[in-house]
């Protein structure tokens, strides 16, 4: 996948408010098991819960179902939270955001008190001050409620993504009988003619320069970030669910809750 830039990251977050309004969004996060032929030398940490070999795909993907990011090759056996923490692009978003270009923290709409960019996931990810998953437990406040649908909403699309994949190419819907690094090459190769198919659906605004910019002030302090307690993080998602309440509250949420 193409490396983002801070433009780029803009217009995600962009589209994620004016799609499925989410702000300061950069992508939901999962995994897909992609079930793989088992040569003498594939071991049992490639055997998954599911009860077949597999490696796992792991992905980010933006607010039109595309791939911002996937990493394929890890171990069937592992957890998604893993995978992701173990990927390049997993150890750069926990720990030094600025690599990715990140953009610095930002309002959300009608409020004063900036917030991160944030991905979303489900709550096996684990709550960050950049990644944020939904409330666990029974009878939550409504906000709390609140809060959980529109996460779903916008984290559902990678789940979505994963099912577009698998249809369009189908020969992800059974055990790819190749080599395993044959299997890899496979699965990315499909990734980016996923992408290329949803770039090309529709119309392409031509010849727009895009604006890039080099001030450091634009990016996130991601020093500053990794020191941020656990307890920091509960405050950011509280931030995000009194927003759906009230700045970007939509009429129809209460009746998914």
């Amino acid at each position: 996948m193409p490396k983002q830039n801070l433009s780029s990251w803009m217009k995600i977050s962009d589209e994620f408010l004016q799609k499925w309004n989410f702000p300061n969004c950069l992508g939901a996060v999962d995994g897909k098991h992609i079930q793989m032929f088992a040569p003498n030398n594939f071991g049992s940490m490639d055997f998954n819960y599911k009860k077949f070999f597999s490696n796992i795909l792991m992905a980010v993907v933006d607010a039109s179902y595309k791939f911002v990011m996937v990493t394929i090759g890890a171990h069937g056996s592992n957890a998604d939270p893993s995978v992701f923490a173990a990927s390049n692009f997993g150890k750069a978003w926990k720990q030094c955001p600025q690599q990715l270009k990140v953009p610095a923290d930002r309002c959300l709409p009608g409020t004063q008190t900036p917030q991160p960019f944030v991905l979303v996931g489900d709550e096996a990810f684990g709550l960050s001050y950049n990644l944020l998953t939904p409330y666990s437990g029974n009878y939550l406040p409504t906000s709390e409620r609140i809060f959980n649908y529109r996460l779903s909403r916008a984290r559902r699309l990678v789940e979505s993504a994963f099912r577009m994949l698998a249809h369009t190419w189908r020969i992800l819907l059974k055990s790819l009988e190749v080599q395993p690094a044959l299997g890899k090459l496979i699965v990315l190769c499909c990734c980016i003619l996923h992408n290329y198919i949803k770039l090309n659906m529709k119309e392409l605004k031509k010849n727009i320069r895009e604006v890039q910019t080099h001030d450091p002030s634009a990016y996130v302090n991601y020093e500053a970030r990794m020191a941020q307690p656990v307890s920091t993080a509960v405050i950011i998602r509280n931030s995000f669910a009194e927003w759906f309440i009230n700045e970007g509250n939509l009429p129809f949420q209460y009746s998914h809750v």
